[in-house]
């Protein structure tokens, strides 16, 4: 799960990762990854990319 906070113009700021762990289908832990430039390694798009211009 991407973590992107939105700014006062509606933006969003590129934070980190969050991975949750799954058990008997309910959410057994989640693990945050404080950093941006982890989310294209996941699929997301680049932090550059969501910034606003």
């Amino acid at each position: 799960m991407a973590i992107h906070p939105r700014t006062e113009d509606h933006g969003v700021i590129p934070h980190g990762i969050s991975v949750l762990e799954v058990e008997g289908g309910q959410i057994a832990g989640i693990d945050a990854f404080i950093d941006p430039t982890l989310l294209p390694r996941f699929g997301f798009i680049s932090p550059a990319e969501l910034l606003p211009t």
